[in-house]
């Protein structure tokens, strides 16, 4: 008798025992868990666009597309560091890159100075726009370089400068780091406006994603100069960036050129029970012959169907360069659906 009560306390305690360490098992999985949602946040970005065009040659094409698939983490282990990776899908080779990778170092708001190295955007140019096409000046000038920057940040005044090697190389000599840049920009907000002034200096625009693939990286290095502003008030927003390059452009055999792209746009934002949006375009190219279109005139209306959530219709109107200039001189157009959610 007294065996199978001791056999019967042993089996109680070992319940007991077990289930005090699942207990403290599921406990711990959920300090886990919050520990992670205090330190590592997550966003993403999906957009699926339908839409039909007609080239400068006259032919025309519909489609139905997943435009961007996009996530991104940011890891903050500290105050004075963190770490961001973004992932995006290429359409072309069917796979996930690496879209940007950047450790952070500092804290603006109790110091001024900061850093930053890795992969990403430099700031030579801001490329705010409300289109579903990338703005021209974004196609043409974005700049995505494997870099190190150091910034300040102070009182809505935001500076820095920044080192890379890029695809140019001058004369085809050694392969160094002597690409950089600079920039400023003021910001400021209240209730009822908000302004934003960019100034960017870039030492070779041929690097830039847009301009690498179909110009010499060979020829000499080609400064540029990037200027944005934009302002909002009571509803009405206006945006204006004029990006060009300072130097002549002119590779073994060909006639110099200086490259440049220009946006403007007016929005006008409004709530009728749902966030409305409608905005106007022009934009437009320079000395980008056979690369971009000339002109592109653009009108967009947009809704938020929910947080996060929202549809844009845009319509779009390219001129080529004239014929002498080694353009069609013809028309383009195009209409695009886009249904984007971003989390």
């Amino acid at each position: 008798m007294k065996q199978r009560k001791l056999i019967a306390a042993l089996a109680a305690g070992l319940l007991c025992l077990v289930g005090t360490t699942e207990t403290m098992a599921d406990e711990n999985k959920e300090e886990l868990l919050d520990k992670v949602k205090d330190h590592i946040s997550t966003h993403g970005v999906i957009e699926v666009e339908a839409g039909w065009s007609e080239d400068f040659d006259g032919a025309s094409e519909s489609d139905i597309t997943l435009a961007t698939a996009e996530i991104g983490f940011e890891a903050k282990l500290t105050e004075w560091a963190s770490g961001t990776l973004n992932l995006e899908w290429d359409d072309e080779e069917d796979k996930i890159t690496v879209d940007e990778a950047v450790i952070s170092l500092g804290n603006t708001e109790k110091f001024p100075v900061s850093g930053q190295a890795g992969r990403f955007v430099v700031p030579f140019g801001v490329f705010e726009g409300n289109t579903v096409a990338d703005p021209l000046t974004m196609q043409a000038f974005e700049t995505k370089e494997d870099a190190v920057m150091v910034g300040l940040e102070f009182e809505g005044l935001q500076a820095g400068v920044y080192v890379f090697n890029g695809d140019t190389n001058e004369g085809g000599g050694d392969d160094t780091i002597e690409h950089f840049g600079a920039n400023i920009g003021y910001t400021f907000n209240n209730d009822t406006l908000d302004i934003n002034a960019h100034l960017g200096y870039l030492s070779s625009v041929i690097d830039s994603d847009g301009l690498s693939e179909s110009l010499d990286l060979s020829a000499d290095y080609v400064g540029g100069l990037a200027a944005q502003i934009s302002v909002k008030i009571a509803g009405v927003g206006l945006i204006g960036e004029y990006i060009t390059a300072i130097d002549d452009y002119q590779p073994i055999g060909s006639t110099s050129s200086k490259p440049k792209a220009y946006y403007t746009e007016a929005n006008y934002s409004l709530e009728l029970g749902l966030p409305l949006l409608f905005a106007l375009v022009y934009s437009g190219t320079d000395d980008l012959v056979g690369i971009f279109p000339e002109t592109r005139l653009a009108a967009i209306a947009g809704v938020e169907l929910a947080d996060g959530l929202g549809l844009k219709l845009e319509y779009s109107h390219d001129t080529d360069y004239d014929v002498a200039d080694g353009g069609t001189g013809e028309e383009a157009d195009a209409v695009t659906v886009q249904l984007a959610y971003e989390f």
